[in-house]
């Protein structure tokens, strides 16, 4: 074949040129910024942590949980430290204090003022904070023609009154502010990319609070960051997730996930019962800790007792972490031997109070 001649597969391919010269579109000088490895390693920050692999600037995470699991207190509590100076958040150090903003798109402001009244009292000792801004229902829909300007205009009103930019901005609840839900999450991607681009712009951390996936058999199988509703496909957008849910006693089991950090913090939260005032109490939990939250939560999700194979498969822990789990919390009185092992019948197991 000479240059310049058509094979005939192509010449009778029926090929619409010019919807190929429409889709590459016109050549106006704009191109991709390609960075090369050496400006890679030079470039590379090291993670601007606000609260040490909890928070970081310039990043979108998702706080989920079920109704009644305090992800709205949990978030205010950490607004309240970051922006008043508090020395520590579960126990870590605050590293980057600073003015908060708080998009009260569910609850609305008297909701969530009333609430930072308790919380401070519960800090502080008195109902005055500082450096707290607010924006109430209706006022914010992230799909709406404008959102990003607007939201931008808020935080440049925020560094403008408080004269600084915001560290932190929330989004409560993500739902109430306008994200995607009528697909179970699938569009964010293609949504809610350009809040990437703000966070990194203005160099703040953004909180969105979710919804987890309904209960399920299988629930405590999901990871930390799938369990937001939407599951995996939703998941891959944010790049952090903190997970709360119930365990026994009425306390919580928080776990947090950071693609920049090495570790995942977990964490068991107990809150006070009265509705009248705040009080928040925690401890770190250690790995093995972690795992007998892992297996208890997947035998109370479970309808009937649970193997030690089932739950091994459920958990995705290794056996022995499994068995040794099983020895503690039956130890501790959390579970239960509901048939014992004998020949080829496997042991059953279930959560206490569990029929």
């Amino acid at each position: 074949m000479l240059d310049g001649e058509v094979p005939d597969a192509f010449e009778n391919a029926n090929i619409n040129t010019d919807a190929v010269d429409a889709k590459a579109g016109p050549d106006n000088g704009e191109r991709m910024k390609v960075i090369w490895p050496e400006a890679q390693r030079r470039a590379r920050p090291k993670p601007r942590w606000i609260v040490p692999d909890l928070l970081r600037r310039g990043s979108v995470s998702v706080l989920s949980g079920l109704p009644g699991t305090f992800k709205s207190f949990l978030a205010l509590d950490l607004a309240l430290c970051i922006a008043n100076e508090i020395n520590t958040f579960l126990g870590r150090e605050v590293k980057e204090a600073g003015s908060v903003l708080i998009i009260a798109a569910d609850d609305g402001e008297e909701t969530v003022i009333d609430r930072l009244r308790k919380i401070a009292k519960f800090r502080l000792g008195q109902t005055n904070y500082e450096s707290i801004a607010i924006v109430g229902r209706g006022e914010f829909h992230f799909q709406k023609d404008g959102a990003q300007r607007r939201l931008e205009q808020a935080i440049d009103e925020c560094a403008v009154v408080l004269n600084e930019t915001p560290v932190l901005i929330i989004f409560d609840t993500a739902v109430a502010c306008g994200a995607p839900a009528a697909d179970f999450g699938h569009d964010y991607g293609e949504v809610m990319r350009w809040l990437k681009e703000v966070a990194q712009a203005w160099d703040c951390a953004f909180l969105l609070l979710d919804h987890e996936a309904q209960p399920s058999p299988d629930r405590a199988r999901r990871d930390i960051r799938s369990r937001a509703w939407g599951s995996t496909m939703k998941a891959g957008f944010f790049e952090a997730a903190w997970s709360l849910h119930r365990i026994v006693g009425g306390k919580l089991a928080l776990e947090v996930s950071d693609k920049r950090s090495p570790t995942r913090p977990a964490f068991e939260l107990a809150f006070g019962s009265d509705p009248n005032t705040y009080a928040m109490s925690f401890c770190e939990a250690t790995p093995a800790q972690a795992n007998n939250v892992k297996v208890l939560a997947a035998m109370k999700s479970a309808k009937t007792p649970s193997s030690v194979t089932a739950l091994t498969v459920t958990t995705r822990l290794p056996r022995s972490s499994v068995q040794r789990a099983i020895q503690e919390l039956t130890a501790a009185g959390d579970v239960k031997v509901a048939q014992e092992p004998k020949g080829s019948k496997a042991g059953l197991y279930a959560a206490a109070g569990q029929e």
